[in-house]
């Protein structure tokens, strides 16, 4: 989903998310980072993974907020609810370090399998209360360990794959219960791998547009292979593919298009056609022509699509539909895909028209590409979402939004040196949630900022007049600076233009700078590190700052100052929703419905 309708950049580096991770057996990290299954897990925030003696979970994406206790509690990293010698898993178990060895159901977060050493699986239905140990080579004849994938299907029915390079070697297998509520210690075994070649397989993906379970895609040493009667046959998928190891498969939920990862030949994919960018625009001929498509207007919503695929396409229809009942196309909602050479990117339009809009509305329109030369077996549908019926009008309001398109706020600082370092700017959190982002530079690679200098960037307000009394700040932020103290965020004011700057954020910070040479000063109070309370980053908190008294009558200047030391950085500071009181002045701009009247 195109979130912003813009090329998307990336900005900063990694940071740590490894709280509370330990392993006394060794870690044995090559293991699958694994986010709770689709529909499972609202935040967001919530993995699993194992280390070589321990299964983990943690419910706040592995960054933790301080002190924690208990097992799985918010804001804990992560916590391990699996561990050999405790709860039926022997004391000499080790789990198989392949990166796709543990899985979750994708209806119940309880239960949970994991690959071990020595031909062993290990599943949970209660969270890691009690674990059922299963020999596979016990149970199987001719299956000799080796795993490499473990995948539940549904609450009954767990699949195995192993990289065994025996000849004859058992390499895909279907483990069953009779009942979702049974014991897994009373699961049968199927093997289930008629077509495949005598080699490897590196694991199993299911097709998520077949509900009954019966599509299933296997990456082999020798390509991909799928199955769409459940496992009973095999055959090889696609064409074009060099005789090559699979060791990776992805498929998005709409089946759009299958990527793959090989050793030693780099990244495939079976043709895709990706939205790089859209643009929903009034017409010239329309009643303000402001740029924003109003009630009663027509306009036109303008597509670029980029040719991923390994094919040219030269014919097939793009399909329009919206979720907003009042949006329509008067032109018909169908026309042809444009000719696109692989690797290319073409620009489509449609007629779009807004009639019985009452008040500000948004509007998400799902693009279905049916394109025969891509080889997909159905269409498949991309998405993209906007305001409309709405006005920008300045100088109306004393709270900044950062929803309008050229905020009133200067964004200045040190000369930027992309891709390492950035300045101040507005961004696309959602195409109706935008914030103004101040980068903590340096990051990405040490000491690449031109000159090898520290660095500076501000956010600086427009003029603010503040009546008889005191001056008053609140704002939304969330913030992650360098661990240490070494960069980090103030709120300064000036009384004089500029020249001069007294901090208003003091009593209000999280920490004090280290000995540090960024801009903002060593040893002074700040927005330092990782964000922890009252919230832990990425959410966001507001603060209210203390009120500012001594400027009464008097224009003052505003800013959010980054400092940054000359080495390394982090995401840095993300701000919205400055509202200023005390003031007499509304520099502001405001999102208000449509007036219904043509401009001037």
């Amino acid at each position: 989903m195109n979130l912003d309708n813009n090329e998307p950049t990336e900005i900063q580096n990694f940071v740590t998310a490894t709280s509370g991770v330990s392993d006394a057996n060794g870690y044995g990290f090559s293991t699958d980072i694994l986010a709770a299954p689709t529909g499972l897990d609202a935040t967001g925030k919530m993995f699993f993974m194992f280390t070589n003696s321990r299964v983990w979970k943690t419910t706040s994406s592995g960054i933790s907020s301080g002190s924690c206790t208990i097992v799985n509690q918010p804001g804990c990293g992560w916590k391990w609810f699996g561990s050999a010698g405790v709860a039926g898993l022997p004391a000499a178990r080790r789990f198989r370090s392949t990166p796709y060895n543990i899985s979750v159901s994708p209806t119940d977060l309880n239960r949970v399998a994991v690959g071990a050493a020595s031909g062993f699986f290990d599943v949970t239905t209660n969270l890691g209360t009690s674990w059922t140990d299963i020999n596979l080579v016990a149970a199987v004849p001719g299956f000799t360990g080796f795993i490499s994938n473990v995948i539940w299907q549904d609450n009954q029915n767990i699949w195995i794959t192993s990289t065994d390079l025996a000849p004859g070697a058992k390499r895909v297998i279907k483990a069953q219960i009779a009942n979702p509520g049974d014991s897994w210690s009373t699961a049968t075994f199927s093997v289930l791998q008629s077509g495949l070649p005598d080699l490897p397989v590196t694991r199993l993906y299911f097709d998520p547009r077949d509900v009954s379970h019966n599509t299933i895609y296997a990456a082999t040493h020798v390509g991909i292979y799928r199955t769409t009667n459940g496992g009973s046959s095999w055959a090889p998928f696609g064409s074009g593919l060099p005789t090559v190891r699979v060791n990776d498969i992805y498929m998005p939920p709409d089946g759009s298009t299958i990527r793959i990862a090989t050793y030693g030949r780099g990244i495939w994919e079976l043709g895709q056609i990706e939205l790089k960018k859209a643009v929903l625009a009034d017409s010239a001929a329309s009643c303000d022509h402001d740029g924003v498509l109003d009630n009663t207007e027509t306009g036109t919503l303008k597509i670029t699509l980029l040719n991923q695929g390994a094919n040219n396409v030269n014919k097939g229809t793009l399909t329009f539909s919206s979720n907003n009942p009042h949006v329509t196309f008067p032109s018909g909602n169908t026309i042809p895909v444009p000719p696109i050479n692989k690797g290319a990117s073409v620009s489509a339009s449609i007629a779009v028209a807004l009639n019985g809009a009452v008040g500000i509305e948004n509007v998400t329109f799902d693009v279905a590409i049916n394109a025969p030369e891509l080889g997909l077996p159905t269409a498949y549908s991309v998405e993209t979402s906007f305001r409309v019926n709405y006005d920008e009008v300045a100088n109306v309001s004393t709270t900044e939004t950062f929803e309008e398109s050229n905020p009133a706020w200067a964004m200045i600082g040190d000369p930027a040196d992309v891709p390492n370092v950035y300045g101040w700017q507005r961004r696309a959190l959602a195409f109706d949630n935008h914030v103004a982002y101040g980068p903590d530079n340096n990051g990405q690679i040490d000491d690449t900022k031109i000159g090898g200098f520290p660095d500076e960037q501000t956010l600086l307000s427009p003029i603010l007049h503040v009546g008889a009394g005191s001056l008053g700040i609140s704002f939304r932020h969330r913030f992650n600076f360098e661990n240490g103290g070494w960069d980090g965020g103030v709120v300064e004011l000036s009384n004089d233009g500029g020249s001069t700057w007294v901090d208003i954020g003091t009593g209000k910070y999280n920490g004090v700078t280290a000995g540090t040479n960024a801009p903002i000063g060593a040893a002074r109070p700040a927005f330092v590190n990782r964000m922890s309370t009252p919230v832990l980053w990425p959410d966001f908190t507001t603060v209210t700052l203390n009120p500012v008294a001594g400027y009464s009558n008097q224009d003052v200047l505003v800013r959010f100052r980054v400092g940054a030391d000359d080495s390394t950085g982090a995401p840095g500071w993300d701000v919205d929703d400055i509202a200023v009181t005390g003031i007499t002045n509304t520099p502001f701009t405001a999102l208000v419905p449509n007036a219904g009247v043509c401009g001037p």
